[in-house]
């Protein structure tokens, strides 16, 4: 990521809003700056004051659009990043990045420029500010189109999609918990096996131990036997 990450995280305790919003308000955010655009252009050719007030009004609720495009994106994307897959949590990474920067940066030029245009009355701040916007509208695009990918591909912010998504990270973590417990079973399994074993060792032991001591048995009643033959042979 190119761009340093800026945090408006304070703004998601103070502001709620619902789901499924931030498609709705990208129509403003991408709609406005050209109505915008528009208006400067006309008002280059008819020098109106009123177009310039109207102008002012489309800024400040441009501000707002974005604002609001921020935090629903913030609240829509949530569900999508608890999944925890990294390359969607990287590509709407990025795509906040960027939001972040037209709302703090972007529209921070077009007031400055429209305030600067509006107090000097000259063509060329007039120009300068129409270039903002200009810029302000090709950036948006590619925000657009960033998010455009994330539906296309991820299916983020779509109900049914991040639903099945759900559904199929429940199964994996149940296929992951039976196949715990499958290893499990075999460790028991190989641990009885191997109690067998140590028993089965532990038998052949004490049978090889019982035919030595039944062999020195024999061997002492056959040496015993011979002892008495002898002493039998001599008193004969």
């Amino acid at each position: 990521m190119i761009l340093p990450d800026i945090s408006l995280s304070f703004l998601d305790s103070i502001i709620y809003v619902p789901l499924h919003l931030h498609s709705t308000m990208i129509h403003f955010v991408i709609t406005l700056p050209i109505v915008l655009l528009l208006l400067e252009i006309v008002n280059m050719v008819f020098k109106r004051k009123s177009i310039d007030f109207v102008n002012i009004t489309l800024v400040s609720l441009l501000f707002i659009s974005l604002l609001g495009a921020y935090l629903t994106g913030t609240i829509d994307s949530q569900s999508t990043l608890l999944l925890g897959n990294r390359d969607v949590s990287n590509a709407i990474s990025e795509h906040k990045v960027i939001g972040v920067y037209m709302f703090l940066f972007g529209i921070s030029f077009i007031v400055i420029f429209k305030v600067i245009a509006f107090i000097a009355n000259k063509t060329l701040y007039t120009v300068l500010y129409i270039l903002m916007i200009i810029l302000f509208i090709f950036v948006g695009f590619i925000e657009s189109k960033s998010g455009a990918e994330l539906i296309d591909k991820f299916g983020v912010n779509v109900s049914k999609v991040t639903e099945l998504q759900k559904i199929q990270m429940d199964m994996n973590q149940t296929i992951i918990k039976q196949d715990i417990k499958i290893l499990e079973m075999n460790k028991t399994i190989q641990n009885m096996k191997l109690k067998e074993l140590n028993a089965t060792q532990t038998i052949n032991r004490l049978m090889d131990m019982n035919s030595t001591k039944e062999l020195n048995s024999s061997s002492k009643v056959q040496t015993n036997t011979t002892i008495l033959n002898q002493i039998k042979s001599i008193f004969q």
